[in-house]
């Protein structure tokens, strides 16, 4: 079996030809390879893997074991009709994204919702309203810096509309949105979050470039909490939003269990 690594923006593309009949037990030695050089979004591109057996089965799997403990994505891209079939027959592919071709893995994988194994019950849960910026990839990395090593559950969402369903089904103890939306679709957003009684009060973080700050400042003015800004600082991210999470919840009032509603839902 051939391979090649090629860099694309913040993604890792690790290529695969022939076939992984002389495969080594263990992870991917590509993936540990580019896990050692800090990747945090990686796509196996499999256009060109004609056979997959049981001990590429078990090699996939190890490498993301080890890439979710490192808080890294992977995703595999292209697989021909033979192999999607052995990643389907294996079970693996349920706990795998699984895209079309490359493009489209570039594209949605940093959008996935990650859910790191060590992270235990209680974990605070970070909503992320991603648009042009990869905001769940530039988290990863920070936490992944951070002397601490912070645990979160990252929530990736791909439009306002997604965040305010997931609203409605998953706890959120804070809602980072991209500067790059539209202001009055945030806006929009904001009053929601803000008026649904049903809903808890949640820390919202506007997360912007120097461009955007105008943008954010009013999104600001509008409701939002605070402004992070790009790039993503671990020590100051971490600080910012432990923060306002704390804060919320200790001014938070108290609402008895007969009294809590569904949220009424959200019309983008």
């Amino acid at each position: 079996m051939e391979s090649k690594i090629t860099k694309k923006d913040s993604h890792w593309v690790i290529s695969y030809e022939g076939d992984t009949s002389g495969i080594l037990p263990g992870p991917l030695p590509e993936v540990m390879q580019a896990l050692r050089d800090g990747a945090q979004e990686i796509v196996l591109n499999f256009e060109g893997l004609r056979f997959l057996n049981p001990n590429g089965i078990k090699a996939i799997k190890e490498s993301l074991e080890v890439a979710r403990k490192r808080a890294a994505n992977i995703g595999i891209a292209g697989p021909q009709p033979q192999v999607r079939r052995a990643l389907k027959l294996s079970g693996l592919a349920p706990h795998i994204p699984v895209y079309y071709n490359e493009h489209s893995a570039i594209a949605d994988l940093d959008t996935v919702d990650y859910y790191m194994e060590a992270v235990k019950e209680g974990t605070d849960r970070l909503l992320i309203c991603q648009n042009k910026t990869p905001i769940t990839s530039m988290l990863r990395n920070a936490f992944r810096k951070h002397p601490l090593k912070p645990h979160y559950r990252l929530m990736p969402c791909r439009n306002l509309k997604q965040a305010a369903e997931t609203l409605l089904e998953e706890r959120v103890d804070c809602i980072l949105i991209d500067a790059t939306y539209p202001l009055f679709e945030v806006t929009e957003f904001i009053e929601y979050v803000e008026t649904d009684e049903c809903l808890p009060d949640i820390p919202m973080l506007i997360v912007t470039s120097e461009s955007k700050l105008s943008q954010a400042e009013l999104m600001v003015r509008n409701g939002a909490h605070e402004i992070l800004r790009l790039p993503i600082i671990p020590t100051e991210a971490v600080v910012r939003i432990q923060t306002l999470i704390s804060h919320m919840k200790d001014h938070r009032p108290f609402i008895p269990p007969e009294k809590v509603q569904q949220p009424r839902g959200w019309k983008a």
